[in-house]
């Protein structure tokens, strides 16, 4: 394996352990550039190194990615055996569909031999029979004898006068109001872009504690735990805390008041439990903080990398 290895910037993807791009290679624009004096190739040491031979140069101008960030086997084209099983698979096929049809057209062939006529299967008319003739059979009328003429009396017949039974009247249901178009939940903010909440506290007792109020979680309480605590030579434990972060990570000092020695140090809560991330007497590395996943725009922490000294 090569000494030198790539880097990704804390912004873009993070790449395979040991994977180095190729020259044709470009990264996405959606990344963003890289912070400026960004080391992409690293010697053993963490140094400052040149593009091994055939790798993508960092001068190069960014633009429409020319392959995969992590390029995945590419699948060859089939041999030329497979090829002549596939010619020799379409030959037999095409001609097992001709012998078919000579075969079908055969048939055909013989079956209008075998029936020359065709058997009509229109049936004969048939003629109507003559009616037979109609005989009058109606009994002529027969006469009764005359009867004396009486007088008819008839009464009116009753007229019913009921008034109409009244129409029955419906009341509509009202309608329901219209409902309101729920309105699609708003997409929640990544965590590591919430900005990092300024302290700029001196803590050496319980008394200095409410400095801290509002911060990440369980960080009040272990800075309480430590703060005022006093050691066999009668030093007692100070912090200084510059700035916390939300999602678990604070910036600050720690030594013993009157009694000379201390740090730099950034907590962290990302095991489950609070502790130093890092003790710090130099400034670290842009790269070492990007893969600890400490929050940029902290305006409290510096960096080194490569020529120059960052902003975090």
């Amino acid at each position: 394996m090569s000494p030198v290895t790539f880097h990704t910037p804390p912004n873009w993807p993070p790449c395979p352990p040991g994977w180095v791009p190729g020259a044709d290679w470009r990264p996405d624009p959606l990344w963003g550039p890289a912070p400026a004096g960004w080391a992409f190739y690293r010697g053993p040491y963490g140094e400052p190194s040149a593009p091994p031979p055939g790798a993508w140069q960092p001068v190069a101008t960014v633009g429409p990615p020319s392959v995969e960030m992590y390029p995945s086997p590419e699948v060859g084209e089939p041999s030329g055996r497979s090829r002549t099983w596939l010619y020799v698979t379409v030959a037999v096929v095409l001609a097992a569909l001709m012998g078919a049809g000579v075969v079908i057209a055969a048939m055909r062939g013989t079956a209008e031999k075998a029936n020359p006529d065709p058997i009509s299967t229109t049936a004969p008319a048939v003629e109507p029979s003559p009616a037979p003739p109609s005989v009058d059979v109606s009994p002529e009328p027969v006469r009764s004898p005359a009867a004396e003429p009486t007088q008819a009396t008839t009464e009116p017949a009753a007229v019913e006068t009921s008034a109409p039974a009244p129409a029955e009247t419906t009341t509509a249901a009202p309608l329901p109001p219209p409902s309101e178009t729920p309105k699609p939940a708003e997409p929640e903010p990544d965590p590591i872009e919430q900005p990092w909440i300024d302290v700029d506290a001196y803590i050496s007792g319980p008394a200095q504690l409410s400095a801290l109020d509002g911060g990440p979680k369980g960080f009040k309480t272990y800075i309480g735990e430590w703060a005022g605590d006093v050691d066999d030579d009668g030093c007692v434990a100070e912090f200084g805390v510059y700035a916390m972060h939300p999602t678990g990570f604070a910036v600050g000092t720690a030594g013993w008041t009157n009694c000379g020695g201390g740090a730099n140090v950034i907590w962290s809560s990302k095991s489950g439990q609070w502790e130093p991330l890092f003790v710090l007497q130099d400034l670290p590395t842009c790269y070492d903080l990007w893969d600890a996943g400490v929050p940029p725009n902290s305006g409290r922490l510096e960096c080194y990398d490569g020529e120059g000294t960052y902003w975090w």
